[in-house]
């Protein structure tokens, strides 16, 4: 079973064999506190799409498009990298600026793309920085799609799929899904055959993660609640502000400090908002 390729993450076909097998056994050797809540059940875990596609495939994938075109001088025709990398700098802050984005990235910079040797490069950038790129990107190659066909049909349909998923109200049409489905396979079977490729000429680029496989999950939900609504963009922003008190408070009283200050803050919150 192990030998067989129809088991293999990278096969992203709807007659994949590891579809007969989910739910059918724990994913786990040992059992965390969370499945010994009354009720829990396996199907209850679900991907977190800001995880898996913002913070994940996206970037990996929007690194090696980037790393391609800049490259050539296509896309982008100054005579030296830091002249290309400067003309997409431009590009991108113009775009965000036009389309009222609130781009945090302030420019394309090898280091940004984590372009080395020896290593598979990927977008050092927010989640949402990531959207912004993308949706950047397959407006900045369209003039160019004939010489980037497949790069075209990696943005175009990702971006279809992901702002159908993240526009979509809570619960998914018949016709929404199904949407999503041809969006995603069409994305997932671009990227595997650009990652093969890739491989076969010794070249880091689109690398293949786990994450890429759960995206195989999002595409092909069968839910009604859009896998949207499992995104953890406000646990994210939330972590964030309680990193902040943490690091004014002493680390054996943390945890009860951050309670109190929290606690603390509510009326006026409260009064705010309610005002």
């Amino acid at each position: 079973m192990e030998d067989d390729l129809h088991m293999c993450m990278t096969h992203v076909a709807d007659d994949a064999l590891w579809w007969q097998t989910m739910l059918q056994s724990e994913p786990w050797n040992t059992s965390p506190p969370f499945s010994r809540l009354i009720n829990f059940r396996l199907s209850m875990i679900v991907p977190d799409l800001l995880r898996c596609w913002n913070l994940g495939v996206s970037r990996h994938m929007l690194a090696s498009c980037l790393k391609i075109l800049l490259s050539d001088q296509i896309v982008f025709p100054a005579p030296t990298l830091p002249g290309r990398l400067k003309m997409a700098s431009e590009s991108l802050l113009a775009f965000a600026r036009r389309h009222r984005y609130p781009l945090r990235m302030k420019k394309i910079t090898k280091n940004k793309l984590k372009w080395k040797a020896r290593r598979y490069p990927e977008l050092a950038s927010s989640g949402y920085d990531a959207f912004v790129v993308g949706t950047w990107l397959e407006q900045t190659l369209t003039p160019h799609n004939h010489h980037y066909p497949e790069i075209a049909t990696l943005l175009w349909s990702s971006n279809k799929g992901i702002s159908l998923l993240y526009s979509a109200g809570t619960f998914l049409t018949t016709g929404e899904k199904q949407s999503v489905k041809v969006y995603g396979d069409i994305f997932l079977q671009t990227y595997v055959t650009l990652a093969g490729r890739a491989l076969n000429e010794h070249k880091l680029l689109f690398r293949v993660i786990p994450k890429l496989h759960l995206m195989s999950h999002i595409f092909n939900w069968k839910r009604s609640v859009n896998p949207s609504r499992y995104s953890t963009w406000m646990d994210e922003d939330y972590l964030k502000k309680i990193g902040k008190t943490l690091g004014l408070t002493q680390q054996k009283t943390a945890q009860q400090r951050l309670l109190q200050r929290w606690l603390l803050s509510i009326p006026n919150h409260l009064k705010r908002n309610l005002g």
